[in-house]
């Protein structure tokens, strides 16, 4: 039994930005698909973790983890294509010696 008004929980700590509060109380209040995006912000594994905690709704429960799976693919191929960058583009080595005001001797 909760002996607090959790609704206005979860405003006060939407309005101080405590984004595991606001899981964790969206969790309490059923909105598991708010809870799981909220985590999603936190890190990947308290979305796993959020996602773990829903009743025995299959429905419910192939949603939240196809969603935390996207998620998880998207950083991956952002990391990816940002690795894919740097490399061919030299790494920007070139730009910062020339901008720290190094010379080359004529």
């Amino acid at each position: 039994m909760v002996n607090y008004d959790a609704h206005y929980a979860l405003r006060i700590c939407r309005e101080k930005s405590i984004a595991e509060a606001c899981v964790q109380l969206s969790c309490l209040l059923g909105l598991w698909e708010t809870a799981v995006d909220l985590a999603l912000l936190v890190s990947l594994d308290l979305a796993k973790q959020t996602a773990s905690q829903t009743p025995d709704d299959t429905e419910l429960g192939k949603k939240l983890w196809l969603k935390i799976g996207s998620c998880s693919l998207s950083v991956q191929l952002t990391k990816i294509s940002y690795l894919t960058c740097s490399s061919s583009c030299g790494g920007g080595k070139r730009r910062r010696a020339a901008s720290d005001g190094v010379h080359a001797a004529v």
